[in-house]
């Protein structure tokens, strides 16, 4: 969705260039260099003063973050790097919480534990569902996109498994049919959506 900063029951929205610079590195797990930064924070053409323009913005984000109570350490410059390390504060990540989940789940099902990959890969759906800078349509925003729905897909493809390995086909034929309508030619996911509809033609017989 659109990225905020939460501590407590309190929460800051961020917007513009900002959350540019927090997806990009969120999306990249943390690292980035700044000439990638750039070319997402400036898609068709970078300002004569960028690498001014990005300290600033840095700096501005870590008066933020120093606002809500978080240490600046979160948002570090090494070099030519840019890292964000939400640890530096016992913070946490959404996007990264997810894909712990998603790793979590495809073991349950690989160590026979269905139910358990079931409800990690439904976690994982929820916050994938909510989407990278809605509204946002330029290359570089899209390009991020793109990451998180490969993985929101192979997801999906997940959660199918594992709601038919239960007996669950109708929440297996619907994962299938989502995962479709972001990848149609995947070929996992429409063996998934065939196996989870005849089993649900079968229950229903």
């Amino acid at each position: 969705g659109h990225p905020r900063l939460a501590l407590g029951r309190s929460t800051l929205p961020l917007g513009g260039q900002r959350a540019r610079l927090l997806v990009a590195l969120a999306v990249a797990g943390g690292t980035l260099s700044v000439d990638e930064l750039a070319d997402v924070l400036w898609e068709r053409e970078r300002p004569s003063s960028w690498r001014g323009a990005l300290r600033v913005l840095v700096h501005d984000l870590r008066r933020i973050l120093l606002g809500v109570g978080l240490t600046p350490a979160v948002l570090q410059r090494s070099g030519p790097i840019l890292l964000l390390e939400p640890a530096a504060a016992g913070g946490e990540v959404d996007l990264w919480l997810a894909r712990d989940a998603a790793g979590r789940a495809r073991s349950a099902l690989e160590s026979g534990d269905p139910a358990a990959a079931r409800a990690l890969a439904g976690q994982v759906e929820a916050s994938f569902a909510q989407g990278i800078l809605p509204g946002v349509e330029d290359d570089a925003v899209i390009a991020l996109r793109a990451r998180v729905v490969r993985e929101r897909v192979r997801n999906l493809e997940l959660l199918a498994r594992s709601a038919r390995a239960l007996g669950d086909a109708a929440t297996a034929l619907e994962a299938a049919e989502r995962g479709l309508e972001l990848d149609p030619t995947n070929q996992p996911l429409c063996q998934e959506g065939m196996a989870a509809a005849e089993a649900g033609g079968a229950a229903a017989r």
